[in-house]
């Protein structure tokens, strides 16, 4: 059966005004033990990978020589300076920082909510698209580090929240966080279009630090910060001014398609501003975007074009660096599972307000990247959301969250805030 966790998630405010030597002390502090279980990771992951034996003992070896930096200098000193506050080997945690992403679970996307505060004449404010996430790993000892964090800069006399994560302690990337106007979420890729050679070549260079991983790039949106290396022209995250011509692509889907066009891991990406969702099936050298304003979900696998566009998808399989610990073929079964039950209860939606009428547009879940939905774009306007408590409900039912789910939450891009957050439950005996 599934027994529900506490929702005790601490809450850590990171001020970004600090050097980053000191920003995630008490943090460190806090959590020393938690991070120091956490540790051995490295060898397990190691071990899922190559086996053990000769080469995989030579791997963990040499990580102590290699894993010294990521591509972020500033974000190297954070991790270092939790390293050494927590009592943990620097490589063990920099070799968190660089696979995590590599083997994650999880389901994203949104939803259309109705408005949920009402004006003087007592009518609804306007509906609008909620991010929802949840996260799975097969690693228990993860939930123990688990984390809230809130983003302030207090160098310009505030300390105004200005993003929010959810992560590991330790983790100084971004794989789930929101600020006032976009929020983003990472899931885990299998398949790949482009070449083995090109991608462990691309993967051996961000394990070295030569290149940036994209939990570390999807924080620098995140934070809105200023990027002095050479890739500083990839993405440009600063609020635009809505006095620009109406016509150029929104903020959002600018943001998408610089993000598509950046070398970077094969990946799922979710954007969403509040009015629209954006979600990235990202190769190596680019990426294919597909928008909605009125819902999306992703999970773990790439589209089932028989449903929608009827093309015979070609792609590689699983990365052999990842092939090994998630047990590919099995893990895009059960993706499958999560992605269509949730499907399948946004199609009842439609279904129920539309009095049986045409719904093909809705079956498609607008993340078919091959093929352009006008259907759906032309009902922008005319369906209502979900409630919000309808939503929670969603994400909270099994599959969707399971026995590997770390949390599950909610998140509300225009305000910047998580509406709602939960630890996922933990599996014992049998269902």
């Amino acid at each position: 059966m599934l027994t529900p966790e506490p929702d005790n998630i601490p809450i850590y405010k990171i001020d970004m005004a600090k050097p980053a030597g000191e920003r995630y002390i008490e943090l460190a502090k806090d959590l020393a033990p938690q991070i120091r279980r956490v540790s051995p990771l490295l060898d397990e992951v190691i071990e899922a990978i190559f086996a053990p034996g000769a080469l995989s003992s030579f791997a963990k070896f040499t990580s102590r020589a290699t894993l010294r930096k990521v591509f972020d200098p500033e974000q190297t000193k954070e991790i270092k300076s939790i390293a050494k506050v927590a009592g943990i080997p620097t490589h063990r945690l920099m070799a968190l920082n660089t696979f995590l992403d590599l083997m994650l679970g999880c389901t994203s996307g949104a939803a259309l909510v109705r408005g949920d505060s009402k004006n003087h004449a007592g009518d609804r404010g306007p509906d609008r698209l909620l991010h929802f996430r949840t996260l799975e790993w097969g690693m228990d000892v993860l939930r123990d580090i688990l984390v809230i964090i809130e983003y302030v800069n207090t160098s310009n006399g505030s300390n105004e929240v200005i993003a929010r994560s959810v992560t590991y302690a330790g983790f100084v990337g971004m794989l789930t966080g929101v600020r006032k106007g976009l929020s983003v979420s990472l899931n885990f890729r299998p398949g790949h279009e482009c070449g083995y050679g090109c991608l462990i070549k691309h993967q051996l260079a961000v394990l070295f630090g030569l290149r940036e991983s994209v939990p570390s790039m999807l924080r620098r949106i995140i934070l809105n910060e200023n990027i002095s290396t050479k890739n500083a022209n990839a993405y440009d995250t600063k609020v635009p001014n809505p006095l620009e011509n109406s016509e150029k692509p929104t903020f959002i889907t600018s943001i998408a398609k610089k993000i598509a066009s950046f070398n970077a891991s094969p990946c799922y990406l979710t954007l969403c501003d509040g009015k629209q969702v954006v979600n990235i099936l990202k190769d190596l050298h680019d990426g294919k975007i597909k928008t909605s304003n009125l819902f999306q979900i992703q999970c773990n696998h790439d589209p089932d074009h028989r449903r929608c566009c009827g093309r015979l998808a070609v792609r590689h399989g699983a990365d052999p660096v990842q092939a090994k610990p998630m047990e590919s073929e099995a893990w895009i079964e059960e993706s499958g599972e999560r992605q269509n039950a949730f499907h399948e209860k946004w199609i009842e939606h439609i279904r129920a307000i539309t009095n049986g009428i045409d719904i093909t547009w809705a079956k498609q879940n607008s993340c078919c990247t091959d093929l352009e939905l006008d259907a759906e774009a032309s009902k922008s306007g005319e369906i209502p959301g979900i409630d919000e408590a309808k939503l929670r409900e969603w994400v909270a039912t099994y599959p969707t969250t399971n026995e590997a789910t770390h949390f599950m939450c909610i998140m509300d891009p225009l305000t910047g805030g998580i509406h709602w957050i939960s630890r996922g439950p933990r599996y014992s005996g049998s269902f």
